[in-house]
């Protein structure tokens, strides 16, 4: 059973109408349920999507975001226990597949049913983070520069002052979590991952993105598109469901 409407941080996108297994996706920072909708549109019936969704942003905008990885794990995967009637995948977009890792961690850790496997969208191995200057702690205009330059945030909301005014607060939460979280390798988790990348993606180097098989002693697999960091764009988003859908549902 499910309590799918009692949990805000739980966010199903449609109602498939014969789930098999289950998708939940990890946003990037500052992100929400909206930027999975196109995704979630064109895979198969069987999949059922959903969304962590997190204090500070869409319908929990009024929350306080939180600054902890800790915290935000912990209270997701207890929320996560409404949710067992499916085999879970996990789907990390750029900044969310840390958030991903540590959620797939404390699942088997506290001995709950494992993900059934795990995709890295568009992002680099946790040992790559740049610790020695965080995002952030920036300014705002060195935070709206590195956030220009990696075009992981709209330009629509860093070229408005009252917009990116409304963001930065989850924003700075957000690369927070990940900035100053310990990260491990082992003990190494039993469940294969997928990884997927543009070939012109700004924000990470393609080792970067390998060595994420250290974390797998299952099979690892990666699939390079021809586009940027954006790997959800319109030219992009039906070989991303093409590579979702074969690992999930074969």
């Amino acid at each position: 059973m499910t309590t799918d409407g009692q949990s805000p941080w739980i966010a199903r996108i449609g109602t498939p109408s014969s789930p098999a297994v289950r998708l939940l996706c990890l946003p990037p920072a500052g992100a929400g349920k909206a930027i999975f909708r196109p995704l979630a549109a064109l895979l198969p019936a069987e999949i059922d999507v959903a969304v962590l969704r997190a204090p500070g942003r869409e319908t929990r905008r009024r929350e306080a975001p939180i600054e902890q990885m800790h915290q935000l794990v912990d209270t997701a995967v207890d929320a996560l226990d409404a949710y067992q009637e499916l085999p879970l995948n996990l789907l990390g977009y750029c900044s969310g597949t840390f958030t991903m890792i540590k959620i797939a961690r404390q699942l088997v850790a506290t001995g709950r049913p494992a993900p059934v496997r795990l995709f890295i969208c568009s992002a680099a191995e946790p040992r790559h983070i740049e610790r020695d200057r965080p995002a952030h702690a920036m300014s705002d205009d060195r935070l709206k520069h590195y956030l220009r330059v990696r075009q992981v945030t709209p330009e629509a909301v860093l070229s408005d002052r009252a917009l990116f005014d409304l963001f930065a607060p989850t924003l700075r939460a957000d690369f927070k979590l990940f900035e100053t979280a310990e990260f491990e390798v082992t003990p190494v988790l039993d469940i294969p991952i997928t990884a997927i990348m543009g070939n012109d993606d700004r924000t990470i180097r393609l080792d970067a993105l390998l060595d994420w098989r250290h974390h797998t002693g299952r099979t690892f697999s990666i699939h390079l598109l021809p586009c940027g960091h954006d790997i959800f764009s319109p030219e992009n988003i039906g070989a991303v469901v093409k590579i979702l859908t074969s690992d999930m549902i074969g």
